[in-house]
């Protein structure tokens, strides 16, 4: 008798979790998002998963239990936004890597994600726009070998030194070339960086990358109505650009190694106000 009371206590809490993990798993998807969920004791399997997969390790059971609170936290929130993504209310999805042991406050001082020092535009020579027509309806130019792989950055927040890495290798070899200027884009003009895009090769950008949608961003096209157009944090390379499911994107290059979005890149949403501004401080360089 105690045991069946013990059960039917214990219940609503088995079927809440059981709940989540129906949300969290989405099928084929969840594949993507994380290895599938299936019990009430999942989170500790992914938990498990995570640890060995990023090579996780902690100094006391402390440490490892608060992350492990706030690795749940974040199964929570990716949960709850695929639910929004599976219905199409986001034209994106998120999931698991290695940052989803970190609040959003500490992945954000273990990225250095502090506002960018804006350019000066005095005397720097602009980019002369092509029209549209003159311009491809979609490129990407990695795979035209103008592309360096992904790499991570690491906590020494030098994302500039990455984002114009490869804007310095125009050739199959990758041998880096003299870059003794750099041409700068309109500020805040989509149409400018699709025409350096299209007919010049990657553009060096700065975007907010300041919010968690982005910090656990998996695939999709990025869209988040928060992001700000001058108070950018991150520098980046757009690498392309097309049209998903409708949605205009930039095809941008990230620098925080290959297990982060989709293979290390992020399609950030394009003709769209500017959003999260990458079209603010973008340029390129003089070769």
């Amino acid at each position: 008798m105690q045991y069946l009371l013990l059960v039917w206590m214990c219940l609503p809490c088995v079927m809440g979790q059981l709940k989540l993990v129906e949300r969290f798993n989405m099928g084929s998807l969840g594949r993507q998002v994380s290895t599938a969920a299936r019990t009430s004791f999942s989170f500790y399997e992914e938990w498990q998963i995570f640890k060995n997969t990023h090579g996780k390790m902690f100094r006391d059971f402390d440490t490892e239990s608060q992350r492990y609170e706030t690795f749940k936290d974040n199964l929570q929130y990716i949960a709850d936004h695929n639910t929004l993504y599976k219905k199409g209310v986001s034209s994106f999805y998120v999931g698991i890597n290695q940052f989803s042991d970190m609040t959003h406050d500490e992945f954000s001082s273990y990225m250095r994600l502090e506002r960018l020092i804006q350019r000066t535009y005095h005397g720097i020579p602009s980019h002369l726009s092509l029209p549209d027509d003159q311009l491809p309806d979609q490129i990407d130019w990695r795979t035209r070998g103008f592309v360096t792989p992904v790499k991570d950055q690491g906590q020494c927040g030098s994302c500039w030194a990455f984002s114009t890495d490869s804007t310095c290798k125009y050739d199959a070899s990758k041998v880096v070339a003299n870059c003794t200027g750099h041409t700068d884009i309109r500020r805040g003009s989509e149409s400018d960086l699709k025409s350096a895009v299209g007919s010049v090769g990657p553009v060096s950008v700065a975007i907010d990358a300041s919010h968690k949608s982005f910090q656990l961003y998996k695939g999709g096209v990025y869209s988040e109505k928060r992001c700000s157009t001058t108070n950018l944090d991150h520098a980046v390379l757009a690498v392309g650009y097309g049209t998903l499911k409708g949605q205009d994107y930039w095809l941008v290059k990230n620098s925080w190694g290959s297990s982060w979005g989709e293979d290390g890149y992020v399609k950030m949403i394009r003709n769209r106000r500017n959003q999260c501004g990458i079209a603010t401080e973008a340029s390129y360089p003089t070769v």
